[in-house]
């Protein structure tokens, strides 16, 4: 599923095509950061809470994990989406700015795919196999369809679009599903202020550019001043709390490796 879009750009469009499209899709994947963090330490933790029978915990640690990917996320998603064309032109040249909306829309259905990623392994840890299997089938098949009509219709923001639904649909089944299996009250995957704190200052990515240049200084510098604006408006919504203090904590824990463990 996540190799259609390129297989069947290939199929149908030129090789100029297909260099814009690998080039919007490898950078389209560092909304992947935040997940590969946090995932592996997270499914340990909630592999052990849920083999104790320790069900709040399990919700608590699910709440956590989400509301980090979104603390990690939303800057690399803002950048990749308000500052898609001079990007795609600092790291490949002037003429891969073509491929900026394909851009957009592969890193938003990164984006819901990388969201799913809790619900996906509370899923696994319920042992839903079948349930992920027919979801894997069904939205591979919408996939093949969506890119066979779309591809030869608008090319590669066609076969971005496909796959930005097709992921977006997935995320749905897989959210739904986890609650359909894990029936507890407070599960929670979107955190409203944290999405405020990374809207507001999105400005900062639109105008800044404009006047500080398209180059590499430009945009480093309307990448670090939005990050400091999205922490200075966490801090202002009172959005950081102790359980963060110690995700934080089991993070660095984790990256150390095991035999760091605080007694």
């Amino acid at each position: 599923m996540n190799y259609t879009d390129v297989f069947m750009t290939g199929h149908f469009l030129d090789d100029q095509a297909v260099g814009l499209y690998g080039a919007a899709a490898t950078l389209a994947s560092l909304v992947a950061v935040g997940t590969e963090l946090l995932n592996p330490m997270f499914l340990s933790i909630i592999t052990r809470q849920w083999a104790g029978g320790d069900n709040e915990s399990v919700i608590a640690t699910f709440n956590n994990n989400n509301r980090w990917f979104l603390y990690l996320t939303l800057p690399l998603l803002a950048g990749a989406t308000l500052m898609a064309g001079p990007l795609m032109g600092l790291l490949w040249g002037q003429p891969f700015q073509a491929g900026a909306t394909a851009l957009v829309l592969l890193t938003a259905g990164r984006f819901f795919f990388c969201i799913e990623n809790t619900s996906l392994l509370l899923l696994s840890m319920h042992g839903a196999g079948k349930f992920l299997l027919i979801s894997n089938v069904s939205v591979a098949g919408l996939n093949v369809v969506l890119n066979w009509w779309l591809i030869p219709l608008i090319g590669i923001n066609g076969a971005a679009l496909a796959t930005c639904v097709s992921l977006a649909f997935h995320a749905a089944l897989v959210m739904t599903g986890a609650r359909m299996y894990h029936r507890r009250q407070g599960m929670r995957v979107i955190y409203w202020m944290i999405l405020f704190a990374a809207v507001l200052p999105a400005c900062v990515l639109i105008l800044l550019p404009r006047y500080l240049g398209h180059g590499w200084s430009g945009v480093l510098l309307s990448g670090i001043l939005y990050s400091l604006c999205f922490v200075v408006l966490l801090l202002a919504f009172r959005v950081f709390s102790s359980e963060d203090r110690q995700v934080w904590q089991a993070v660095l824990r984790w990256l150390r490796g095991p035999g760091t463990e605080r007694p």
